[in-house]
């Protein structure tokens, strides 16, 4: 649509003026495009919830900290294969990733994320009708109570999320390569919802190399560049 427009104005502007007088604005217009588009790409590839307008975020950030660092303590609430035996790896990924920014511990008595895998029925009742169609889900809380599960209730929250919990499918023949699991896919997922808990939301291209699209990648499972530069601008 951005470029529609531009075009029209572009064919105006070509009837109206001189070649030397075009030349100049259409550089202009491309400069003030090129930052238009590049804003809303940046919007896009940040938040987890917007405003109807689909620019304007209701941006979610995660509050607690300790030693200059967001920190996130774990529990493994009785996680299921294969998902227990890739938690360690999971939870040290985006301190790993973003040692400025993030530090993130396994703990099981004190703890403000919680990861499980429910029952096929606890599943169900979670996610109703997209139980089929998900493979993870998670649910912050921010430090007025809020239970963040859409634009609403991010719009009328603090903003400054304190704790999550994040739930796996138990359906894990999704992750099954041949007999075994491809553990680099669940980990992928798990360290994807880790990123919804720190406030990130999907990237508004499927084109951009980063562990929160929204089909996780299944070949590697690291915060990517993509991913730290969206940390440490928030962070």
């Amino acid at each position: 649509r951005v470029e529609k427009d531009f075009y029209q104005k572009v064919k105006g502007m070509k009837q109206e003026m001189s070649k030397k007088w075009f030349r100049r604005s259409l550089s202009l217009l491309l400069v003030v495009l090129t930052f238009a588009t590049s804003s809303l790409f940046v919007a896009s590839a940040h938040e987890m919830y917007y405003k109807s307008n689909g620019i304007d975020a209701y941006p979610l950030r995660w509050y607690i900290t300790s030693g200059g660092k967001r920190y996130l303590k774990i529990k493994n609430n009785s996680l299921r294969a294969p998902y227990s035996s890739n938690f360690s790896t999971a939870v040290s990924a985006w301190k790993i990733a973003c040692p400025n920014e993030i530090n993130s511990v396994v703990n099981n008595s004190s703890y403000n994320v919680i990861m499980t895998s429910p029952s096929a029925t606890s599943w169900t009742n979670i996610l109703g009708d997209n139980a089929n169609s998900y493979i993870g889900y998670c649910i912050p809380f921010t430090t007025d109570n809020v239970r963040i599960n859409g634009p609403s209730d991010a719009e009328k929250s603090s903003g400054k999320i304190k704790s999550a919990t994040i739930y796996f499918t138990p359906h894990t023949n999704y992750f099954k390569n041949g007999s075994t699991f491809d553990n680099i896919a669940v980990r992928a997922v798990m360290v994807h919802e880790l990123g919804h808990a720190l406030g990130l939301g999907h990237p508004g291209r499927t084109s951009i190399k980063s562990i929160m699209q929204q089909i996780p990648p299944t070949t590697w499972y690291m915060p990517v560049d993509h991913d730290k530069q969206d940390i440490a601008a928030w962070y």
